[in-house]
């Protein structure tokens, strides 16, 4: 801190967290503490001596104006300024000014002003200003008799029992002189009976996990000689035996030749934050329990749906040999048989989300043709393309396109994008796949002129249960598990699959990028 204003006072005023600057009759800054330095980025003597307005991003007029308002009242005039910080935008930050001292034969006019976050609630605000107030009072008074000890030591009180942090001076040896009302209920002790004592007898702190004593920040003080940071991990026992967790800082007082006058010591109750850290642990746990049961419930379910589709299966077989030539039944066993295979296919997709959550899928890898895998995948849904009557062609990839992969779950994949195609394609539409090779990977394309994804779903469309308009995938079927199946199998292949579209009506695009394998995986393909 900077200014008009004895060294001792500047010490006090630069161990406070609260950022204050005090500005003279014509705005210019006078008296700037380190918390304001922060807040602003910049060093005090880059601000001492500059107007207000040439720090902020505001109307002249109106900061004049704002000044002028503060300088006519000790209450609190509230006002937001854009403050101008290097390399950064500007930053909004709410200013509560008041009259500190008004214009007289000691000296001109003074106004204080508080700089704090926008968002602060009224409640602070208020206790602020009740603080501001009482600050200004005790500054005024010792400007009228500067050079009285007896005047400082009251702004001193006054000031250090007006923030809302504990506060605990003491002189040179570590024996306490001062006690705020907060610093008097956190450690039990009344100012009366602390006073003279050694602060290891009324500060008594420890460690909360080893229970071991830790030093004082007063007494780290009186050892370096400059002010100590934050200590974690520490209780104070309070004079009763109750424990809170604090934590704490100190800072050196001292005169203008230099001299330690004494330590202040600023610590807060840190009980209600542990507290929420604590509910947010169990939220966060009870989450995790619930997540797992999700799992588990998915894998039981999927397995509970698949062992009567079994029998189901063989039914619809065993119908459509026997009465196959029966036209009806014909096309009903067909139905049936449509509807029994898209059911495994869902219960198949659910076992497979079961075992990703749980890590149990396992890839049996060999080298494998790409235009087999191709060719399996087309087949599955030809019938399908047919029956809705979508325009559908593919192209194989060269046979030596050849990649160390699962080819059932290959077929898997491929299969996916081509019935998503297929089902998300009107009639007369088209789905093409496309497949070539470079020298190091083959990529397959999955191209169709259907729906189109969304530009907002577009970045999702992979993460598991993502599906587009809720009307559109009920009418359509499927659970919004598939491509992220997809998606998981292909990264195990250490592949890369890509999803593009110009929009609803555009038709999408799936694209498919894998490795392909070296030459001596070459000789025997499955």
């Amino acid at each position: 801190m900077t200014g008009p204003r004895r060294p001792e006072a500047a010490e006090l005023a630069d161990a406070l967290q609260e950022a204050v600057v005090v500005l003279d009759a014509t705005g210019a800054l006078c008296m700037v503490n380190r918390a304001a330095s922060r807040v602003l980025s910049r060093d005090p003597d880059q601000l001492m001596g500059r107007h207000l307005r040439e720090l902020v991003s505001e109307d002249p007029e109106r900061v004049q104006a704002f000044l002028a308002r503060c300088a006519r009242t000790r209450s609190a005039s509230p006002e937001s300024l854009r403050f101008i910080v290097p390399g950064q935008d500007p930053v909004t930050l709410r200013c509560e000014g008041s009259l500190m001292s008004p214009r007289s034969e000691a000296g001109p006019a003074l106004v204080l002003l508080r700089l704090r976050p926008r968002e602060v609630k009224y409640d602070q605000f208020l206790l602020l200003k009740q603080r501001i107030d009482q600050l200004s009072h005790e500054i005024s008074r010792r400007r009228a008799a500067e050079v009285s000890l007896m005047e400082t030591k009251e702004w001193y009180r006054v000031t250090l029992e007006s923030i809302g942090d504990a506060v605990i001076v003491t002189d040179p040896q570590g024996r306490v002189t001062f006690l705020n009302a907060v610093a008097e209920e956190l450690t039990g002790w009344t100012r009366a009976d602390a006073g003279g004592r050694h602060l290891d007898e009324v500060f008594v702190i420890v460690n909360d996990e080893t229970r071991e004593p830790v030093e004082s920040p007063v007494t780290k003080v009186l050892r370096m000689g400059g002010i100590v940071g934050l200590a974690n991990h520490t209780l104070l026992l309070r004079k009763d035996g109750h424990e809170l967790p604090i934590d704490d800082s100190g800072a050196p007082l001292r005169a203008a030749d230099g001299q330690l006058l004494g330590v202040v010591l600023v610590f807060r109750d840190l009980t209600e934050r542990y507290r929420l850290e604590r509910e947010l642990s169990i939220k966060a746990r009870d989450l995790a329990d619930a997540d797992r049961r999700k799992d588990e419930f998915l894998s039981m379910l999927a397995h509970e749906l698949r062992n009567p589709l079994a029998p189901l299966r063989s039914g619809v077989r065993l119908l459509s040999i026997r009465h196959g030539d029966l036209p009806d039944i014909a096309r009903l066993a067909g139905i049936m048989g449509r509807q029994v295979n898209h059911m495994v296919r869902l219960v198949d997709d659910l076992l497979d989300v079961a075992r990703l959550t749980r890590g149990s899928l396992n890839l049996q890898k060999q080298p494998t043709r790409l235009s087999d895998v191709v060719e399996r995948a087309a087949e599955m849904v030809r019938a399908t393309m047919d029956e809705r009557g979508i325009h559908f062609q593919f192209a194989l990839p060269p046979t030596e396109a050849v990649v160390d992969a699962d080819a059932h779950r290959l077929v898997q994949v491929l299969g996916n994008l081509l019935a998503n195609a297929a089902k998300f394609t009107p009639p007369g539409g088209q789905v093409d796949v496309g497949a070539y090779a470079t020298r190091d990977e083959v990529v397959v394309s999955v191209i169709d002129t259907g729906m189109g994804i969304e530009p907002e779903l577009l970045p999702h469309i992979f993460e598991l249960f993502k599906q587009g308009d809720a009307s559109l995938g009920r009418s359509h079927g499927g659970l919004g598990i598939g491509l992220s199946v997809a998606r998981t199998i292909v990264h195990m292949h250490g592949g890369t699959i890509d999803a593009s579209s110009r929009g609803p009506g555009q038709g999408s695009e799936f694209v498919v990028r894998l490795p392909l394998l070296g030459e001596a995986g070459l000789s025997n393909p499955a």
